[in-house]
C-alpha cells in the first residue's frame, strides 16, 4: 500500500506477516518525471510491480513449482542433446563429402579436354571452402546451443538466477568482442563465397576454346584469391577498430595519426610498397597466375599461391618457395596459352639418316592420331631436321605444340614410342665413339732404315735363333726385343681400328 508524508511524497509500505506495516520506499517527483507520469500513478505502478514480484518470488520457491522446473530442465536437455546429436551427424556427413570430393578430384582426368582438370581443381577448391564454412557454422551453432541452454537453465531456477547477470556484468566487454570476432569471421567466409561465386559466373560466361578457357580459369582463380585477401584484410582492420571502440578507446587520435604512421611506414618499407606495386602489375598484365609453371631466376615451380606481396611456388621436390613480388624482374612462363615439346634425338653414325628422319616424323604423326593424345597436341609436329653432327651421332630436332602444362606428358609418351620404333627398325641411338691406334716406337724411317733400337732387336732375335733349342727362355728377352708404345686418341666419325 502507499501513503503520503508531510512533503506530499507517496510512501510504499509492506506487510511482513509479523508487524502490521513497514515502510519500504518513497516515490519522488523526480522518479515520476523520469517516467513522464504523475507521482501518484508512479506510486500505484510501483505497488503493482512489487506485489507481483513478491508473489512470483513466493510461487517460484514452492515444491510444486520446483518440480515443474526440474521437468522442464529435463525436457530442454533432451531437446538440446538430440539437436546436438543431429549437428554432429551433419558435421560427419559434411566431412565425408569433403573427403569424397577430394578423392574424386584426385582420380579424375579428362584427356578430351585438359582444361577440365584445371576448372575441376578450381571448382573443387571452392567446394571445399563451402564445406569448410558449413562445418564451422555447424560447430558454432552447437556451441551457441549449449551456451544459450546453460544460461537459460541458470535463469530458470531462482537459486542460480543471480549468476546470469553476474556473468554478463563481468564478461560484458569480452562477450561483445567475441561476438564481433564471430561476426567478422562469418563476414569473411560469406564474402569469400560471394567472390568465388561471382568469378565462377564470369568464368563460365568467358569459356571459349580450350586454351582460352584454361587461361581464363587461371586468371579468374588468381584474381579471386587476391580480391579475397584484400577483403579479408579490410574486414580484419574494421574489426580491430570496432573492438577498440568497444573497449572505450578513443579512435579520433588513432585515425588522425594513421596517415602519419602510414607515411612513415611507406618510407621505411619501400620494399613492401615495391612488392605491392609489382604484384599489381603482374596481375594486370597477366604475366602469370595461380596454376602456371614459371621460372624466376634460379628457381622454378608451380604457382600455388599469389597475392599483391608474394608469390609461392611448389617445386618438383615439394618444397614451397616464397618470392617477394618486388624481387621478380624476369619471369619465364612455361604454361601460358600453349607449350612446346623440344626434342633432340641423337642417332648413331652408322644409321641411315633418311630412314631415321622418316621414322621420327611418322611416330609423331601416329601420336597425333591417337585419341588419347590428339586433344593435347594443338598443331602437326614440325620436323626441323638434322640439328647437330658430332662424334656422338646425328642429332634430329622435333617440335610439338601442346596444351599448357601438357608438354611433359607428351614428351614422355613420345620418347617411349620412339624407343620401341628404333628397336624395331634396328636404328642405333648415338653414343660417344673412340679409336685406338698402335704404332712402333721409335717410328721407322723407310729412307734411313731401322734405328739402333731396331738393330739391337734384330741382333737379339738372331742370337735367340742361334741358341740351343733345349735352353730355357729368358723372360727379359721380350723387354729387349719389343720397344713398342701403345696410345689412343679420339677421332670423330670413324670406327675403332688397329694399325701398325
Amino acid at each position: 500500500m502507499s501513503d503520503s508524508n508531510d512533503s506530499n511524497q507517496p510512501i510504499i509500505y509492506v506487510n511482513d506477516g509479523i508487524n502490521d506495516e513497514m515502510p519500504l520506499m518513497s516515490v519522488t517527483s523526480l522518479d515520476a518525471g523520469e517516467h513522464s507520469i504523475g507521482i501518484e500513478s508512479r506510486a500505484d505502478q510501483l505497488v503493482t510491480d512489487i506485489r507481483e514480484g513478491l508473489q512470483r518470488y513466493r510461487s517460484e520457491r514452492q515444491p510444486e513449482r520446483l518440480q515443474q522446473q526440474l521437468w522442464r530442465t529435463v525436457q530442454i536437455l533432451a531437446v538440446v542433446s538430440l539437436t546436438s546429436f543431429g549437428l554432429v551427424l551433419l558435421q560427419q556427413q559434411t566431412s565425408r563429402r569433403r573427403r569424397a570430393a577430394e578423392q574424386a578430384y584426385a582420380a579424375s582426368h579428362s584427356p578430351d579436354d585438359p582444361s577440365i582438370d584445371l576448372r575441376e581443381r578450381v571448382t573443387q577448391q571452392r567446394r571445399r571452402s563451402v564445406l569448410e564454412a558449413k562445418l564451422v557454422t555447424l560447430q558454432l551453432i552447437q556451441v551457441g546451443l549449449w551456451g544459450g541452454s546453460l544460461f537459460y537453465l541458470l535463469w530458470l531456477f531462482p537459486q542460480t538466477r543471480w549468476i546470469v547477470p553476474l556473468v554478463f556484468s563481468i564478461l560484458h566487454i569480452p562477450l561483445q568482442v567475441a561476438l564481433l570476432i564471430l561476426g567478422i569471421f562469418i563476414a569473411i567466409r560469406l564474402t569469400g563465397l560471394a567472390v568465388d561465386s561471382s568469378f565462377a559466373v564470369l568464368q563460365e560466361r568467358s569459356m571459349l576454346a580450350p586454351t582460352s578457357s584454361q587461361r581464363v580459369t587461371l586468371r579468374f582463380s588468381t584474381f579471386s584469391q587476391v580480391v579475397k585477401s584484400i577483403v579479408t584484410s579490410t574486414l580484419i582492420a574494421i574489426g580491430i577498430l570496432w573492438a577498440l571502440a568497444m573497449m572505450g578507446v578513443n579512435l579520433a587520435p588513432i585515425l588522425a595519426g594513421a596517415g602519419i604512421v602510414g607515411l612513415g611506414i611507406s618510407l621505411a618499407s619501400q620494399s613492401l610498397v615495391r612488392d605491392i606495386i609489382n604484384g599489381f602489375l603482374v596481375l594486370f598484365e597477366d604475366q602469370y597466375g595461380v596454376g602456371d609453371v614459371i621460372v624466376v631466376g634460379e628457381v622454378a615451380g608451380f604457382v600455388e599461391t599469389m597475392n599483391l606481396r608474394i608469390t609461392q611456388l611448389r617445386n618438383e621436390e615439394g618444397r614451397l618457395i616464397t618470392i617477394p613480388n618486388g624481387h621478380i624482374t624476369v619471369v619465364q612462363n612455361l604454361s601460358k596459352e600453349w607449350s612446346r615439346v623440344d626434342l633432340q634425338i641423337p642417332v648413331g653414325l652408322t644409321a641411315n639418316i633418311d630412314d631415321a628422319l622418316a621414322l621420327v616424323k611418322q611416330v609423331a604423326l601416329d601420336m597425333t592420331e591417337d585419341w588419347q593424345w590428339k586433344a593435347l597436341i594443338l598443331e602437326p609436329p614440325l620436323l626441323l631436321g638434322v640439328d647437330h653432327l658430332d662424334h656422338v651421332g646425328a642429332v634430329i630436332r622435333l617440335w610439338m605444340k601442346t596444351m599448357p602444362l601438357k608438354q611433359w606428358d607428351v614428351a614422355r609418351e613420345y620418347r617411349r614410342r620412339l624407343k620401341n620404333a628404333f628397336d624395331a627398325a634396328d636404328i642405333p641411338i648415338g653414343i660417344p665413339q673412340q679409336s685406338i691406334r698402335v704404332t712402333p716406337w721409335p717410328p721407322v724411317n723407310p729412307a734411313v732404315g731401322p734405328g739402333p733400337a731396331a738393330s739391337s732387336a734384330d741382333a737379339a732375335a738372331n742370337a735367340a735363333t742361334d741358341a740351343p733349342t733345349d735352353a730355357a727362355p729368358d723372360p727379359t728377352d721380350d723387354l729387349a726385343t719389343d720397344a713398342v708404345a701403345l696410345h689412343h686418341h679420339s677421332r670423330p666419325y670413324s670406327n675403332s681400328h688397329l694399325s701398325s
